[in-house]
Order: C-alpha cells, then structure tokens, then sequence
C-alpha cells in the first residue's frame, strides 16, 4: 500500500493512527501518577484507517 497526496504529488508527509501500549506509574488503587512512556506498539498504521496529508489537509488517496 502507498498512499499519496490528491493535491500535490510532492506532499509525502501523512498523519493517520497507531495504536501504543504505555507503561503507567500508578497508585496503590490504580490511579495514575505518571506516563513512563510507550512500551510497544499495539498496532501500526493500517490501511483501513484514514490518511491526511500533513501539509494541505486533504484525505490520502491508498493504492496497492
């Protein structure tokens, strides 16, 4: 899959979502304290998902 700017072919910059597992510094009740940061990655970006050019806003066109 590659996906592309509609408006520039130039833009090759997306934004889109990954799914991250964080580790937590809590208490003893489980309320949070503190971010510790990512830990592994739950899921990468996926072709199902939407993809914005990161420079002009449009939607990206995916092709295989």
């Amino acid at each position: 899959m590659s996906a592309r700017c509609p408006k520039n072919p130039k833009h090759k910059v997306f934004l889109t979502t990954a799914h991250e597992v964080h580790e937590w510094e809590v208490d003893p009740d489980g309320e949070f304290i503190k971010d510790l940061g990512c830990s592994m990655l739950a899921a990468k970006p996926d072709t199902g998902n939407i993809w914005i050019c990161k420079i002009c806003g449009s939607k990206a066109i995916q092709e295989n």
